[in-house]
């Protein structure tokens, strides 16, 4: 598995067994860090995540929700989200991910 950096082209092809794994897809990473803040995506807009006990980044969120889908209480249906997610990920086991991060920077994709 290696991860592709998807391009921003129309018509943009991605190689041989390679899945996208950004926003819109059902691997999307519902966590975005804006400044030194992690928000999550609710219904079209982001929305401030707190949690005394977390204090890292989105990308470690990601993979604190990914292996304990009920660590938080998130709003909306991502419990619901992460437990699914959890349960499929076998579906990306040797394949390429594709994401809008350059490959030179982390991303959930890494995960």
């Amino acid at each position: 598995m290696k991860r592709i950096y998807r391009n921003k082209v129309k018509n943009w092809n991605p190689p041989e067994n390679t899945v996208y794994v950004g926003d819109p897809s059902p691997w999307m990473n519902p966590f975005m860090d804006i400044g030194s803040l992690v928000y999550i995506h609710v219904g079209g807009r982001h929305q401030f995540f707190s949690h005394q006990e977390h204090t890292g980044n989105a990308i470690e969120l990601f993979r604190i929700m990914l292996n304990y889908p009920n660590k938080y209480d998130l709003p909306g249906y991502y419990n619901f989200y992460f437990k699914n997610m959890k349960n499929d990920i076998h579906q990306l086991l040797g394949k390429n991910l594709a994401t809008f991060e350059p490959t030179s920077q982390p991303s959930h994709a890494d995960v």
